[in-house]
């Protein structure tokens, strides 16, 4: 622990002024969470029922993401990234359980409780519409149940939606279905199902993945634009490290259901201290990279359940010695926005 700055054993950064004893209190983490922004998630850890025993598919997780920032959540598939959105949204299937705490605008989020101030948009767009539904359809059930605005009101307020997120024709696009629309044109309408509950937080997972390049962009530019026109606080599930660059507040690095660095962009780019947060960079694909070759990560996240008990990344690191397989690796505060989990972030 720093002598301007400490955290809680889940990475939560306190302030100097505070006394060791206090610092350490479970309670003292809750009450910054009511007061840090938008979203708080505190020790957050997901369950899974396997054979009989309790597996953690997320384990002690913890952040905040203020009014009108976009947090990047990266790692490779079987990080929990799209676990952590689902149990932050209140959907999870019935063989998980959540445990933790969770705060949106001061207020505690119950477990199994879906926030009316929360929306998600999904990575396949298609996929979570109705085929035999029109859009128009969709929407206004969706301003019914979350708004209560029905009739001429809930058409108004879908068509200038659909208007809003750079849909042309929106009155036409009301009757059409999903199959009639482009990967693109469908992604915006499930942006625009998402606004439609006016939320404050908004979870995206992996929202440009299956698209053209032209379209990603746009696409993060209307998110862009929406958080900036709303105020909405967005969490960002992304595998491409080249948006993280471009479009984040701020990143955070999950590894095996661990959060293992977090900071600016630039702190995880220019001067990444956990291992595994430099090799994910050092895969991207470079022109005139050696001999044209693309570097790679060898082995692979180990399934919930399994792998090293302390440092989650040990078996895959270089880096790792005795130390990294018989304790567990410390938060390490780089600056005051910079911090990293391992036993040689500091070196």
């Amino acid at each position: 622990m720093s002598a301007s700055t400490g955290i809680c054993e889940s990475g939560v950064k306190l302030d100097s002024t505070e006394s060791q004893s206090s610092k350490d209190s479970p309670a003292h983490c809750a009450q910054k969470a009511v007061t840090a922004g938008s979203l708080s998630v505190r020790n957050l850890t997901v369950l899974l029922g396997k054979n009989g025993r309790s597996v953690p598919i997320v384990q002690s997780l913890s952040f905040d993401i203020k009014r009108a920032e976009m947090v990047a959540l990266v790692g490779e598939s079987g990080s929990g990234k799209s676990v952590t959105c689902r149990a932050i949204m209140g959907l999870l299937p019935g063989y998980m359980q959540r445990t933790g705490e969770l705060f949106l605008g001061g207020a505690e989020i119950p477990q199994g409780r879906v926030s009316a101030q929360t929306a998600m948009v999904f990575q396949d767009p298609v996929g979570t519409l109705n085929p035999v539904r029109t859009i128009g359809f969709h929407l206004k059930e969706v301003l019914s149940l979350r708004r209560s605005i029905r009739g001429a009101l809930a058409y108004a307020r879908a068509v200038e939606l659909l208007r809003q997120v750079g849909l042309r024709e929106p009155e036409r696009a009301m009757t059409l279905y999903p199959h009639q629309l482009s990967g693109g044109m469908n992604q915006r309408v499930g942006i625009a199902l998402a606004l439609a509950g006016n939320p404050s937080l908004l979870l995206a997972d992996e929202p440009t993945s299956s698209l053209d390049t032209t379209t990603q962009a746009q696409i993060m530019d209307l998110l862009a634009k929406v958080r900036e026109e709303a105020g909405l606080a967005i969490l960002f599930v992304t595998h491409d490290l080249g948006l993280v660059s471009q479009r984040a507040d701020r990143v955070i690095v999950m590894y095996g259901g661990q959060m293992v660095e977090s900071g600016t962009p630039r702190d995880l780019f220019e001067n990444p201290r956990h291992p595994y947060t430099a090799a994910l960079i050092a895969s991207l694909p470079r022109v005139g990279g050696e001999h044209g070759q693309l570097r790679s990560i060898p082995g692979k996240v180990p399934p919930p359940g399994e792998g090293p008990a302390f440092c989650r990344f040990a078996d895959r690191c270089s880096r790792a010695d005795e130390t990294c397989h018989a304790i567990a690796p410390p938060w390490i505060t780089i600056d005051p926005n910079h911090l990293a989990r391992c036993h040689h972030a500091a070196r």
